[in-house]
């Protein structure tokens, strides 16, 4: 008869304890994968925070018409019209990594000559609209000033942006949305015709989204 001490008892299975957990650790039943997962996904527009501002008197009396066209140029006033449109942003996961981020958009025949009588490409801001679309945002403060062109003339058709670095910037500042703001630098050219460029409204098969190519957390 053999006798095995207590002490030898413990070790041995001691040892019989590291023999099954080695397996499982060693085939990963004991980790987590943390590796991200590529998402895409496309917003649409908000229509309350998307159209026009025309500025009617400078400084003083605004225009604001939402859930129409994105327009941008002067009128038979010359007055200044700038676009706007908001993405919403509660969509993306927590955590995700914004690989690329693009504003597509659809251009419909322009009023007048706005690209020939301005001179200049159709300009993209980078703004914070706040809880409202308002006066105020006509001339805010942006974000970031002229971060790409969205038109350089007025051919119809799909126009594209890229602003994943605004984005990314919207999501680490805890802003639950991405807006901006399309302008002419030109105010109006003074002679007193409607020359404007116009986009699909939200509301409308052909209006603007945000497409995102995401990198998001595994569950």
């Amino acid at each position: 008869m053999t006798i095995v001490s207590p002490r030898a008892a413990r070790v041995s299975l001691l040892l019989a304890a590291v023999l099954l957990v080695v397996p499982l650790t060693a085939c990963g039943g004991s980790s987590k994968d943390t590796t991200p997962i590529p998402q895409s996904i496309t917003v649409g527009p908000d229509g309350d925070f998307t159209g026009h501002i025309v500025e009617v008197t400078p400084g003083m009396t605004y225009a604001v018409t939402t859930n129409a066209q994105i327009q941008a140029g002067d009128d038979t006033a010359n007055n200044w019209r700038r676009g706007f449109v908001r993405f919403d942003l509660s969509t993306i996961p927590a955590g995700a990594q914004v690989q690329s981020a693009t504003i597509r958009i659809t251009q419909v025949a322009p009023t007048g000559t706005p690209y020939a009588d301005l001179l200049t490409n159709l300009q993209v801001d980078h703004i914070d609209a706040g809880a409202m679309l308002d006066d105020a945002d006509f001339s805010a403060n942006s974000l970031a000033l002229n971060i790409g062109t969205i038109s350089m003339d007025a051919t119809t058709g799909e126009r594209t942006l890229g602003v994943g670095v605004q984005v990314a910037l919207d999501l680490a500042q805890a802003r639950t949305t991405s807006d901006f703001r399309f302008t002419f630098p030109i105010q109006t050219d003074n002679n007193g015709d409607d020359d404007f460029a116009a986009f699909i409204a939200a509301n409308l098969i052909g209006g603007p989204v945000l497409e995102l190519d995401l990198l998001v957390p595994p569950p």
